[in-house]
């Protein structure tokens, strides 16, 4: 167990962790669980995370792997049917989870999942630079998160609000008003425009 957990990246293959939950179940769950602690403190650590995640019985480690790359190597095609697989593999409904992991490139990333409309994946843009995030989406996402990839002040204020309004009881001055109602209809996929030259 110590062996896995201390290399477990050499283990964030989906397919090896498909195998082991098969093997046991229980063993794989174990190791998705204290991997999920580890990412979360290391995001919690981060100062460039402006964030205050849910409790973590609503996050899980969620494993990387190349298909969820886009051309540009943005974390955009993470989608409804990945989370599904991965909730079902630790036992898990499918229900609004935030998922953490690191990718291929050892990169911090957050996906947030709400069932039946969007995910939503928050990432740290390069391996070498801890401060600049970014995020991608395979689908329609709120038009305040539009014009730009790259995470700044106001996108990660806005987010906060996001998490807050789906996985809390916090309540807004305007609560009974869908915050995201001015939003695109967010069933339909889109391929999102990335502005390459402010990243």
């Amino acid at each position: 167990m110590e062996f896995i957990i201390e290399n477990y990246f050499a283990f964030n293959n989906p397919e090896y962790l498909y195998v082991l939950a098969k093997l046991n179940k229980n063993f794989y769950k174990q190791i998705s669980f204290i991997l999920r602690d580890k990412i979360y403190s290391e995001i919690k650590q981060n100062p460039y995370v402006n964030l205050i995640l849910p409790n973590k019985n609503l996050i899980y480690y969620l494993p990387d792997n190349i298909s969820h790359f886009g051309l540009t190597g943005y974390l955009d095609r993470i989608t409804l049917k990945n989370h599904e697989h991965y909730l079902k593999m630790i036992g898990e409904k499918s229900c609004p989870h935030i998922g953490i992991g690191r990718d291929l490139h050892k990169r911090l990333f957050i996906s947030i999942f709400i069932p039946n409309k969007t995910v939503i994946t928050l990432f740290q843009r390069f391996t070498s630079n801890e401060y600049q995030w970014a995020w991608g989406s395979l689908y329609m996402v709120p038009d305040e998160l539009n014009g730009n990839n790259r995470l700044g002040d106001d996108h990660w204020i806005y987010m906060q609000k996001y998490i807050d309004f789906y996985f809390t009881n916090e309540i807004y001055e305007q609560r009974s008003k869908n915050p995201f109602s001015s939003s695109p209809n967010q069933d339909h996929m889109y391929l999102p425009h990335h502005h390459y030259l402010n990243l």
